[in-house]
Order: structure tokens, then sequence, then C-alpha cells
């Protein structure tokens, strides 16, 4: 049998095999596992994930391609607002069997004292993950957080950017928009345009142990109201 340093090195994917010695049977015998299986370090999220990357391509909201007509009809909110999906390629990342992965949008929040009171109820300033359903008003408790991969190369992903604005009450054809929703607005007046930060995770979930990767993408929600349309897209960040 040759010395282990003689073998070949390489990057072993979820599906390969190990060798492991199963210590709760009399004898400890030998078994294979694969590598997927393994739970590893808090850590390991950084490892897995350090060779992958997101490329984005975004359209407008005009476009047959990318654009689409809003569906909310939560009141004070323009009912002809289009909004852009966008489509990513995934470098390096290998969908194996058995494994479900999901793109995670984060939306960019300020740290500040939530309540003014409490101080373990402070929030520091970065990409937050948002809040599920439970608990959040409608029509922004149907925000998809995450969308599941199904393909690396050329996906479609509509994260829903029309709700990510507010539907204040406000005269005329503009209803508010494009105040973002959860920001306060300087002097309450609602801008002409205005523009939110978001990043992208990819998460592994494998026997229900799930591996999240660190940013691997940041793009600029932006909305604007011109010549009487609105509309809400994302740009490079």
């Amino acid at each position: 049998m040759a010395i282990i340093n003689s073998y070949t090195t390489v990057t072993p994917k979820g599906s390969d095999l190990v060798l492991i010695v199963d210590t709760s049977v009399e004898g400890n015998p030998t078994k294979t596992a694969t590598v997927g299986s393994l739970q590893g370090t808090p850590d390991n999220n950084q490892v897995f994930f350090d060779t992958v990357g997101i490329t984005i391509q975004t359209g407008t909201a005009q476009d047959t391609r990318f654009g689409r007509a809003t569906d909310r009809t939560d009141g004070s909110f323009p009912t002809n607002l289009r909004y852009a999906i966008f489509k990513a390629y995934f470098e390096n990342l290998v969908l194996e069997q058995g494994s479900t992965y999901k793109l995670i949008m984060e939306r960019w929040k300020k740290g500040g004292d939530r309540y003014g009171t409490i101080p373990t109820d402070y929030r520091y300033t970065g990409f937050k993950r948002q809040a599920g359903s439970e608990g959040v008003d409608a029509p922004y408790n149907q925000r998809p957080l995450e969308i599941e991969i199904t393909s690396t190369t050329g996906q479609f992903f509509d994260f829903r950017p029309d709700l990510y604005f507010s539907a204040a009450d406000s005269a005329g054809t503009r209803k508010g928009f494009p105040r973002p929703s959860g920001f306060n607005v300087r002097g309450n007046q609602t801008p002409l345009s205005s523009i939110q930060y978001v990043a992208f995770r990819i998460s592994k979930t494998t026997n229900g142990v799930t591996e999240v990767s660190p940013v691997l993408k940041k793009l600029i929600l932006k909305g604007s109201f011109t010549n009487n349309t609105p509309r809400a897209f994302f740009l490079p960040y």
C-alpha cells in the first residue's frame, strides 16, 4: 500500500467517499461516508464556497425579457409600476444530487437601538437577512427571501423588487412611490428616485444540514418616477 502523501491531491465533491471508523459498532468496522454528509466546523461554509462566484445580468423594467408588471393591490401603490428581474450565472458551483441550493437576498440596514430603551435589541449596520412572513404585514410578507437554484447558467430570479417600496399615502399618481419601505425619508418628502443596497449569498442543504456562503454579490435596487412612469430595477453595485 502506498504512503498517504504519495496519492494525488484533488478538490473533493460532496458525492466523493471517505473512509471512517464506526466506533458505535463492536470491532470498530471501517465504512464509507460521502464528503457532503460531513458537517465540518463552523468555518466550513467559508472553505466550501471560497471559489464560488456569481455574475448577474440586469435588465430594464420595460424589456420584454426582464420586465414584469406589479400585481400589488394594497391601496396607495401605483398599479402601473413595472419592475425588473435578473439573470444569474454561477461560477464553480456544482449542483450535487441530494443537496438543495438557494440564492438568498439580503438588504442593507443601518444599525441602531430599534426600540430606544432595550440595549439588547441593538441592530448592527450591514446586510441583513429579512424576517420571514410571520409577523410581517401584507404585502411585504410575500417577498421571496430565497429562491432555489435549478441551473448554474442563466437562471432568471424574481425577487419582487416592487415589494421593497412603501404604499404611503400621497396625492397624484405617485402614491408615495419610490419611498423605500422600512426606511425614514428626510423631511417626510418622497423623492423622485431612491436606492437600496442588496447582497446575495448561496445556501446548500444536505441531510438537514445547511451551509451558507459569505456575501458573493451586491446590487443596487433603484426606484424611479420619471415621466409619470414608476419603475423598479437592479443596477451594478
